[in-house]
């Protein structure tokens, strides 16, 4: 966008229309999900309008064609990253939840470090990639269409967000004050150790290794919630997340700064897992996908809030105190889960009976 003379205002702006937008099309494509089961349809659907997207994305110049694509962008992500997981629960039900999802997960994390590390060696320029991109994307149809749906049930389901039982209102809340944190594990990390003297080849170095720990740690983590069951993963979990930003705060030789990453072990890989699993079990399989859909929403919130936080304190004092308030302010989403009653469910049916 800057390339194409869009101002750091508008790009704020257009960032902020497609985050929005995810908040409410997230909760929309779940509830479909849900009341249809047609799960594929959906996701076969947003991967299609992922790739017409990114084809807009790759020949747009103006204002206006990055708004819309913006607008694109809010409609149909949302319709993969929260229905994508549940699909895939749904079709790991032979298999511990925790080590399918884990594994399954752990070629996203592949994904994510081809994309970001291989393709701007192997293609040079963003506009190349996109095309690139939106001509793979699709390829995933042939592997979506081999997937079971979840079985349709004939009785109604109460799938609107204020049916859900108790236990997940706290558990949504305690992960938005979680969230909030997200912004320093990457985009204000980088920043922050740029700030400290690193060259641009170590935050690189920095960066990707996030990407090899999530890589190496997501299945582990997954055999361990089958093993051990989500409560304790999801209190070390979100205790990490607080402490990542503490000790990162604390660092203040550039090298050192891959101390707090190995938190994202727990920080990010163990409460991604633990998160699918226990809410998939809290609310059922005819509600999953609402309430994975949800997540999705909440995180995009908590990133919004956390990002605006964040670069207000460190504008207005400095880097060390943002790091060191955000540590506070996600600790409470810690102390919350105590609050939560249904950890030591462990079985794939609903804690509480369907309305």
């Amino acid at each position: 966008m800057q390339e194409n003379g869009i101002s750091a205002s508008w790009i704020g702006i257009i960032m902020g229309v497609t985050n929005g937008l995810l908040i409410f099309t997230g909760p929309m494509w779940g509830r479909i999900a849900d009341k249809t089961s047609h799960y594929k349809r959906i996701l076969i659907s947003g991967v299609i309008g992922l790739s017409f997207t990114l084809l807009w994305f790759a020949q747009a110049k103006s204002l206006p064609d990055f708004m819309i694509y913006a607008v694109l962008r809010g409609l149909f992500f949302s319709a993969v990253l929260g229905i994508m997981p549940a699909l895939g629960l749904a079709n790991l039900q032979a298999m511990g939840k925790g080590k399918g999802y884990g594994g399954y997960r752990s070629f996203g994390s592949l994904g994510f470090m081809t994309v970001t590390m291989l393709f701007p060696v192997l293609f040079g320029n963003i506009k190349t990639m996109a095309y690139f991109a939106a001509c793979m994307l699709p390829l995933s149809i042939w592997a979506l269409r081999k997937l079971n749906d979840p079985a349709k049930h004939k009785e109604q389901v109460h799938t609107s967000w204020h049916k859900m039982p108790r236990d997940f209102y706290i558990f949504m809340a305690a992960s938005f004050f979680s969230f909030l944190a997200e912004p320093g594990v990457n985009g204000f990390f980088s920043i922050y150790a740029k700030s400290q003297g690193a060259s641009l080849q170590l935050v690189g170095i920095l960066s990707g290794m996030t990407g090899v720990i999530a890589l190496i740690s997501l299945s582990p983590m997954g055999r361990w919630v089958d093993s051990r069951g989500v409560k304790i993963v999801l209190f070390i979990s979100f205790f990490s997340q607080s402490l990542r930003m503490l000790i990162t705060s604390l660092i203040h030789v550039p090298e050192f700064l891959w101390i707090p990453h190995l938190l994202h072990v727990f920080g990010w890989a163990g409460k991604e897992v633990a998160t699918i699993v226990f809410l998939s079990n809290l609310v059922g399989e005819r509600r999953q996908a609402m309430a994975l859909s949800l997540l999705v929403s909440l995180r995009m919130s908590g990133m919004m809030v956390g990002s605006l936080m964040m670069g207000y304190l460190a504008d207005t004092y400095n880097y060390v105190l943002m790091f060191q308030v955000i540590a506070g302010v996600s600790f409470i989403g810690f102390l919350m889960l105590f609050k939560i009653k249904s950890f030591d469910h462990s079985s794939g049916q609903p804690v509480f009976p369907l309305e």
